[in-house]
């Protein structure tokens, strides 16, 4: 997973929360499961909820990218006020982290909010225990963000493809590797799952290409067949449209790593 921390520079002002952001540093950095990045994350990691962290938690759901916000104990009443805990009920987030009872009580009835308390401030749990669930709530946070957008593109392809099933189907796998792309994100195996759907499904290729450029999805979808044909043995013979060799393509190859090719 390709994570990306949020750190702002208040967090300097607080001892437990300063202890925290070092360790979770740290220890991310030890894993095997984690790279930490400064861009094109699989999920952005933000850390307070004082207006910066909630400004960039905005942007990042903007941006289609899964967040975890940590309050870093900052929702207890005596240490935030009305309005910050008001503001902080109106974002939206993948996932709320709280470090106590008293901070839960604080969030929306809305909200997806998980407790994990912070190992430098009590015993009841480790730092191992604590990073293993932070890590968990990452994997979890990908995982239904990752489902939400799937349900999304099946909404969005349903009325423009009934009731051609292979077509819709088709349609929902361009689509994901489209914003992927655009995230950033875009990995061979998605270009491989899209490969063997054209290669292995029996649909129309006159109407997929109608429903593409209905969507206005063709652009995207011609430079991927190039970059397929490429990488992934996509043949003409399973091209419902001319390939193309352009910008998108190249950004293609740099984001699956053949950009020598």
């Amino acid at each position: 997973m390709n994570i990306q921390l949020y750190i702002p520079k208040s967090t300097a002002d607080d001892t437990a929360s300063q202890t925290f952001v070092e360790t979770l540093r740290e220890s991310l950095q030890e894993r095997d499961d984690v790279c930490l990045v400064s861009r094109d994350p699989d999920l952005i990691h933000v850390l307070g909820t004082r207006h910066e962290s909630r400004r960039k938690a905005a942007q990042a759901t903007q941006r289609l990218v899964p967040t975890l916000l940590t309050t870093l104990g900052q929702l207890t009443p005596w240490m935030s006020s009305r309005a910050t805990m008001h503001a902080l009920q109106k974002t939206t987030l993948t996932t709320l982290h709280v470090w106590s009872p008293t901070e839960l009580q604080q969030t929306a009835k809305n909200q997806k909010v998980e407790l994990i308390a912070n190992a430098a401030t009590t015993a009841r749990i480790s730092r191992k225990e604590m990073i293993d669930s932070i890590v968990g709530l990452y994997k979890e946070a990908i995982e239904r963000h990752d489902n939400n957008i799937r349900k999304q593109l099946r909404e969005q392809t349903s009325q423009a493809t009934e009731p051609d099933q292979p077509i819709g189907t088709l349609m929902q796998e361009t689509l994901y590797c489209q914003y992927r792309f655009r995230r950033g994100t875009l990995k061979l195996e998605h270009l491989n799952s899209l490969t063997r759907l054209l290669t292995q499904t029996d649909y129309d290729e006159d109407l997929f290409a109608e429903v593409l450029a209905k969507l206005q999805v063709q652009p995207f979808f011609t430079n991927a067949e190039q970059v397929m044909s490429e990488v992934c043995g996509l043949t003409e013979g399973f091209m419902p449209t001319p390939p193309a060799d352009k910008h998108i393509a190249q950004q293609l190859r740099k984001l699956i790593g053949t950009s020598n090719l």
